[in-house]
């Protein structure tokens, strides 16, 4: 009877080894599965958190092209401001400086010493005061309109300058 028993306990050994080993087998590929798992998870993670930075970038970019937009918006309508300012100013300069050519033209004419040949012609000394100052008045707003159409070109290549610079930017 202890020889049936030692049998069988014997094969109960024998066959549970086999199956511990399975088991130990299938433990291992479990193991493997949930590393597997885990990685593949790890990695959908890093892939959703590059899509959602990605995402961000875009729409940095997206905001930053509209505010391009509106910054190249606001720019065309300073240049049309611009260029229809100059043409104003061009005009003016234009017209002022016919009527100073005309005022040279006629200088020319009468001669230079017509200033002197007024105060020449004065009859008295108040006279030749007076006539000073209408000389000396005369002289100042030449100069004034001068010193305006000098100063009025020199605006116009500024804004010419301003412009080209906005442009090219």
């Amino acid at each position: 009877m202890f020889a049936v028993a030692l049998a069988l306990v014997s094969q109960i050994s024998v066959n549970a080894a086999p199956v511990s080993n399975q088991t130990q087998t299938q433990q291992s590929q479990l193991e493997q599965n949930k590393n597997s798992l885990k990685e593949a998870r790890d990695k959908k993670e890093e892939i959703e958190a590059s899509i959602e930075k990605l995402d961000n970038q875009i729409e940095d970019y997206m905001m930053k092209i509209e505010e391009n937009k509106k910054s190249i918006k606001s720019t065309e309508n300073d240049v049309s401001t611009t260029k229809k300012q100059i043409t104003k100013v061009e005009e003016d300069v234009k017209s002022q400086q016919d009527v100073l050519d005309q005022r040279v033209r006629a200088m020319y004419i009468s001669g230079q010493s017509s200033y002197l040949k007024i105060l020449l012609e004065s009859e008295s000394f108040s006279d030749l005061i007076t006539r000073a100052e209408a000389v000396r008045k005369v002289i100042s707003m030449e100069n004034k309109v001068i010193g305006d159409l000098e100063e009025k070109k020199a605006g116009v290549e500024s804004k010419k300058a301003s412009l080209e610079v906005k442009y090219n930017d």
